[in-house]
């Protein structure tokens, strides 16, 4: 039974939140699916960066060891300032949703990560594969996509489509 419970969390985990992804690029044009793709991923880098560079005080050591409370703020900084970029450079929205778009897109990132973190505890796994190396899987390439993903579908429907 808990391999039936598996797979129709893989459906939703994969099939569901990526359609978030695809629903962005048919929805509301190339520009915003790119601003999607490179705030989540610069506050994943800024994450990683300034956490490994600053990082002392952890905040999920239970769940991801290697998270701290600066580190959160790299990736907040990066996805703030990448927004901004984003939003100056192709008129996609006004500067204030996008502090605001990448501030969220942060801390969903964020969440994605811990919930890929907590998979893997659960399953006793230290990566999700070794298919990608120097990563810790797939799954840590795209876990923060794909729980962002629905936010900022939602953001974009009501700030562009608005």
């Amino acid at each position: 039974m808990s391999n039936c419970g598996a797979s129709y969390f893989s459906i939703i985990y994969l099939g569901l939140l990526s359609a978030f992804i695809l629903g962005i690029r048919i929805d509301f044009g190339l520009w915003p699916i790119l601003m999607f793709i490179f705030v989540v991923k610069s506050a994943d880098i800024g994450a990683y960066a300034i956490g490994t560079l600053f990082g002392r005080h952890k905040f999920s050591p239970n769940i991801s060891p290697g998270k701290t409370w600066e580190g959160m703020a790299g990736a907040v900084a990066a996805a703030v300032i990448v927004a901004l970029l984003f939003a100056a450079g192709f008129d996609i929205m006004k500067w204030w949703s996008a502090v605001i778009f990448g501030f969220c897109l942060a801390f969903t990132g964020q969440l994605g990560d811990l919930a890929e973190s907590m998979m893997k505890r659960d399953s006793e796994q230290k990566d999700s594969s070794q298919n990608v190396p120097g990563f810790g899987g797939i799954l840590d390439i795209i876990d923060s996509p794909l729980f962002a993903a629905p936010f900022a579908y939602l953001f974009f429907m009501f700030v562009i489509a608005g």
